[in-house]
């Protein structure tokens, strides 16, 4: 059976407005005003995956599109000495034809190794620290990231459910967790997200215990998929057709959403010289199981 593929297409670039701020508004809006009539000189720090490099190649493409003259240099503590001289000349030049600069590093202009009159040039302006998104921002900053490649994770969705049985000696009842993976449902993401709630199911106490384990197994592997995708194919171009129950591989969603899914439900819609599939995917975590995609 042929293994198909669908090939997103890239992800969009990065912009002022599809920068998840966190703890970081400020920056965001200093960066806005500063291509209007607030400070034009911005200088952003702090740790690597803060936001600095997404933040000036998005001030950059609006200032290019506001057709303002302006400049963003991203990590000053590593440029060489031809290019610290290159930018306090820049520095110069944009004060004085009223243009704006957006400039990064890993500690603020007064704690990096520069040049004096260069330091002093960098914080002769606006002056924020960036910080790194809290662990709720970034649960939140890649449900974002998923909707708007056309996917969800719902961390709800995600449940253990307990049965309950029997002990055949004292005649306790008992409660027994089950994981939402069997051998008849492997998993697809090599990181499931973790339940936040338990599902009792009170009626299987009546049952024998392979009667309740299987009924607890199938609670759970409907209940397993916490991540989700939607989506329509031209099928005259795509080439292939979807079909229900089966897998397919997803690329260029992102590390976290590329991988196997299973296909749970598609719908065709055959017009004269059209043909398209509206699908739905799903699997039961983040993260592919398998290192490249199979094609």
């Amino acid at each position: 059976m042929q293994q198909l593929l669908l090939e997103l297409a890239p992800p969009p670039p990065p912009t002022l407005e599809n920068f998840f701020a966190g703890r970081n508004g400020a920056a965001l809006k200093a960066l806005r005003e500063a291509l209007e009539d607030g400070e034009r000189f911005v200088f952003l720090w702090g740790p690597g995956g803060s936001g600095k490099t997404h933040l000036l190649r998005a001030f950059s493409e609006a200032a290019a599109a506001a057709k303002r003259e302006a400049a963003a240099i991203d990590d000053v503590g590593r440029l060489g000495e031809a290019e610290r001289v290159a930018l306090f000349d820049l520095c110069n030049r944009l004060r004085g034809s009223k243009g704006a600069l957006a400039a990064s590093g890993s500690a603020p202009p007064a704690q990096l190794a520069l040049r004096a009159d260069l330091r002093s040039r960098l914080a002769s302006g606006i002056v924020l620290q960036l910080h790194p998104l809290s662990d709720a921002d970034k649960a939140a900053a890649l449900s974002a990231h998923a909707a708007g490649r056309g996917m969800a994770l719902d961390r709800e969705r995600k449940v253990i459910p307990l049965v309950y049985v029997q002990e055949p000696f004292m005649k306790r009842t008992i409660s027994v967790p089950i994981p939402s993976i069997s051998p008849l449902d492997p998993p697809l993401g090599l990181i499931p997200p973790l339940p936040p709630k338990t599902v009792q199911l009170n009626d299987t106490a009546r049952l024998s215990f392979g009667e309740a384990l299987l009924r607890g197994i199938a609670y759970a592997a409907q209940q397993g998929d916490a991540v989700t995708a939607s989506g329509q194919l031209d099928i005259t171009r795509y080439g292939h057709v979807l079909r229900s129950r089966r897998l397919v591989g997803v690329r260029g969603a992102g590390m976290p959403f590329d991988g196997l899914y299973y296909v749970t439900r598609v719908t065709h819609e055959i017009t004269r010289g059209s043909y398209r599939q509206t699908f739905d995917l799903a699997r039961n975590g983040l993260v592919s199981t398998l290192p490249r995609v199979p094609a």
